[in-house]
C-alpha cells in the first residue's frame, strides 16, 4: 500500500509537470481528494445526476446534450463511444474508447429504457436551469469560448454544503461514524506506540489498521532523484 502511495504521488506530480508545462502554470494541477462511497442504487441516480447537470448548473450549455465537455453524457444519450488519447512516454498516441458500465439496479432493462430513462435526467435538469439562467441575465458561451477556458476555472460563487460521510440512508451514515471512531482510536493508539518505541526500543510496536497508511513520520524517506 505504502508503494502504491508514492507510484500515485509521483503520478500527480508528473501530471502537474508536463500539463503546467503545457499551460504555462505552476502548482498542483489535480487536487487530492477523497472517495464518498454510494451505498444504494437509488443515490447512485442521484450522483449520476448531478455529474450530467454540471454544465447546465454553470450555465455553460442549454441542456446536458450540448455539453462538449468529456463525459460519459453522449453515451449515455446518444450511445457514442467515448473516446481518449493514451501515449506511453515518448511513444505514438492511441486513440482508446472507454468502457461506459451501467450503474447498479439498471441492469435490467433494454437499452431502448435505459437510454429514455438518460434523457429525462438530462430533461430535467435542462428545464431546472432554464429559469434560472433567464433571471441572472446569463447568455451561454459559444463551444470556441468554452474550450478557452483556463481548466483550473471555479464559479466565483457557488452554494457550499458539507459533504456527506456516505451517499446513502442516515443509517448508512450512522454505521460510517461508528466504525471510523473506531478505526481513528487504533490509529492513534498505533501512533503512540511508535513515538513511545522511538524512544525506548523496548516498548512494543502495534501495527497500524490494515489498508491503511502509517503516518509520514513513520514512513521509509525516499531518495530524492539525483540525490548522491
Amino acid at each position: 500500500l505504502t508503494q502504491k502511495s508514492a507510484f500515485l504521488e509521483w503520478t500527480l506530480r508528473e501530471i502537474s509537470r508536463r500539463i503546467n508545462k503545457l499551460l504555462g502554470r505552476t502548482g498542483s494541477l489535480l487536487d487530492q481528494n477523497h472517495c464518498i462511497q454510494i451505498t444504494t442504487a437509488e443515490h447512485a441516480l442521484q450522483r449520476l445526476r448531478y455529474i450530467m447537470g454540471q454544465a447546465t448548473a454553470q450555465f455553460l450549455a442549454r441542456h446536458p446534450a450540448d455539453d462538449i465537455f468529456p463525459s460519459s453524457t453522449p453515451y449515455l444519450l446518444f450511445g457514442r463511444a467515448v473516446e481518449g488519447v493514451f501515449r506511453y512516454a515518448n511513444a505514438e498516441p492511441m486513440t482508446l474508447k472507454v468502457r461506459i458500465d451501467r450503474l447498479p439496479g439498471l441492469e435490467d432493462l433494454t437499452p431502448k429504457d435505459h437510454r429514455a430513462l438518460m434523457w429525462t435526467l438530462a430533461d430535467d435538469l435542462a428545464a431546472e436551469a432554464r429559469p434560472r439562467r433567464k433571471k441572472a441575465g446569463v447568455r451561454i458561451p459559444t463551444p470556441e469560448a468554452l474550450r478557452k477556458l483556463d481548466p483550473m476555472t471555479r464559479p466565483r460563487e457557488r452554494d457550499r454544503s458539507p459533504a456527506p460521510v456516505v451517499h446513502g440512508p442516515p443509517e448508512h451514515h450512522e454505521e460510517w461514524r461508528e466504525l471510523h471512531a473506531e478505526l481513528r482510536a487504533a490509529y492513534t493508539t498505533s501512533s503512540r506506540a511508535y513515538y513511545a518505541w522511538q524512544a525506548d526500543p523496548s516498548q512494543p510496536m502495534i501495527p497500524w489498521p490494515p489498508h491503511t497508511l502509517p503516518p509520514a513520520f513513520a514512513r521509509p524517506r525516499r531518495p530524492r532523484a539525483g540525490a548522491a
